[in-house]
């Protein structure tokens, strides 16, 4: 028996369906009939999506943390695991309902503490983190040497940070809380906002389209 799945998204690697579930678990299912192999047990729901790099994987949860799994063995049997398996982990001051972006070996992902984190991906070390005016809970994307999130309830803002420092660079208000994640395709980067319109900004220029 497991509780409910809500939020997260499934993800594939190796035959494998990764997915984060309200019950506190990370499961790993059989992706050709969906029997069980394991599960990961946090201290509170996770709607996080996992993110899978080699043999690594990465998830929020509700009780605060970043986690950083070992998957190449961490789910051969069916024994429970705990976060005590963990290879690392960051605490952070509330639920973290967002999902990890990596890139360069760099782990950004947002907190509901209002701050953006930049996470060593390989030893856990933070490397900064970042204020936004709200949750943090989009998935942030990376363009070139900026880091740009989104802000929720409360907040209504896309940011841009410096990737060296985490410093602000750039921040846009929108009229509505913003519960999307920003996409990047070439120059430009896309988001919707509550106040019922689709944002899309350029790299390249200064005006608002």
């Amino acid at each position: 028996m497991v509780g409910n799945f809500s939020y997260s998204s499934p993800t594939f690697a190796d035959g494998l369906i990764f997915l984060g579930n309200l019950d506190h678990n990370v499961y790993a299912l059989k992706a050709t009939d969906g029997s069980l192999v394991g599960r990961f047990q946090t201290d509170g729901p996770v709607t996080s999506t996992p993110l899978i790099h080699g043999a690594m994987l990465y998830v929020g949860s509700n009780d605060s943390n970043v986690y950083a799994l070992d998957i190449s063995d961490s789910f051969e049997s069916k024994k429970l695991r705990s976060h005590d398996d963990a290879l690392w982990t960051v605490r952070t001051q509330d639920w973290v309902n967002s999902s990890p972006c990596l890139v360069d070996g760099v782990l950004y992902i947002g907190s509901n503490d209002r701050h953006v984190y930049a996470i060593d991906a390989t030893t856990g070390r933070l490397k900064w983190k970042a204020p936004t005016r709200g949750p943090a809970i989009a998935i942030p994307s990376v363009y070139k040497n900026l880091v740009v999130a989104a802000g929720a309830s409360g907040d209504g803002s896309v940011y841009a940070f410096q990737r060296a420092d985490g410093t602000a660079f750039w921040r846009h208000q929108t009229g509505g809380k913003i519960d999307s994640d920003p996409v990047i395709v070439g120059d430009h980067m896309f988001v919707s906002s509550a106040d019922g319109n689709l944002y899309r900004f350029s790299f390249k220029r200064t005006t608002v389209e």
